[in-house]
């Protein structure tokens, strides 16, 4: 939550009205990314025994703050959501009744088609979607966000990874079971969205730099084929000198110009290559996860 001060409440009733009729032994976690208002004194007026606040010193981020709550979790599943009212509380028992019916480790929140948004807000979503798919090979649904069910198995796995996490794309990435369920979003409990094009970029930056070393072995093979490119015009220079076709003193110039740019490229393009192979260590992603393990008698 960041900035929730006049929603917050209603948000807090909302979930405990539908978490109390599951029946259940559960426990909220509120994260707040920094808040500058009201909103951490409003939730402690909650008055609820199964509510633990998380109060961050600054404002990290959706990714980092989801990552606080989901590590001070101690259930058997998780649910990560929002606490501005649109993701809707009521499906927390369908998810973890998918979950547990359906053996799966997974159960994504996958948003309607947001026809009723302006082209202006769901243009960037949707290349984002389209983008990360190709530059990552993580696939990805459209509006596969932060509303979702996940495993301790899952959590698990997460903490294995070392640096920043954005969620939406790592836990894809681990290929558990999983599933999925459709929901409309709700109109927002209080105030507007504070997710703006900035924050978008900022996001879908995070998300190449993080899963993506495409970006560099492009580098690394622009750098080869000019290289390549340089030693052609070598070659054509130093013909054309033996035919006695340039002026004095050209060959030489462009021999050295030739001849130097691309060993430059050259080692650019091997640098890039060894960069994208460093990139892929130091990403510190399971190199395989194992789904399930049976005996021979089961």
């Amino acid at each position: 939550m960041f900035n929730e001060q006049d929603g917050i409440q209603e948000f807090c009733r909302l979930l405990r009205s539908t978490l109390d009729e599951m029946r259940i032994h559960y426990e909220v976690i509120l994260v707040d990314d920094g808040s500058t208002d009201e909103t951490v004194s409003n939730a402690k007026d909650a008055d609820w025994s199964s509510l633990t606040l998380l109060q961050l010193t600054t404002n990290v981020g959706h990714q980092k703050a989801l990552e606080a709550g989901i590590f001070a979790a101690k259930g058997d599943y998780v649910v990560t959501l929002d606490s501005d009212g649109q993701h809707p509380v009521e499906l927390i028992p369908i998810m973890l009744e998918l979950a547990q019916g359906n053996a799966v480790d997974i159960v994504y929140g996958l948003r309607d088609e947001r026809t009723e948004e302006p082209l202006r807000v769901r243009l960037p979503a949707q290349t984002y979607y389209r983008m990360i798919s190709w530059l990552t090979d993580i696939q990805l649904e459209n509006s596969q966000a932060d509303f979702r069910l996940i495993s301790r198995r899952v959590i698990n796995e997460i903490e294995r990874v070392q640096g920043d996490k954005v969620l939406r794309l790592l836990i894809p990435s681990l290929g558990f079971p999983s599933t999925s369920i459709r929901y409309t979003a709700r109109p927002r409990i209080s105030g507007s969205s504070r997710f703006g094009i900035s924050r978008q970029i900022s996001l879908a930056t995070d998300s190449v730099l993080s899963f993506s070393p495409k970006p560099l072995r492009w580098v690394a093979a622009i750098g080869l084929l000019t290289a390549a490119g340089s030693l052609v015009w070598l070659v054509t220079v130093v013909i054309t000198w033996w035919n006695k076709g340039t002026v004095a003193g050209w060959a030489s110039v462009m021999a050295a110009v030739l001849f130097v740019g691309g060993a430059a490229l050259l080692a650019l393009s091997l640098i890039g290559a060894y960069l994208a192979r460093i990139f892929e260590i130091l990403r510190n992603s399971p190199r395989y996860v194992i789904g399930r393990s049976f005996t021979s008698d089961e």
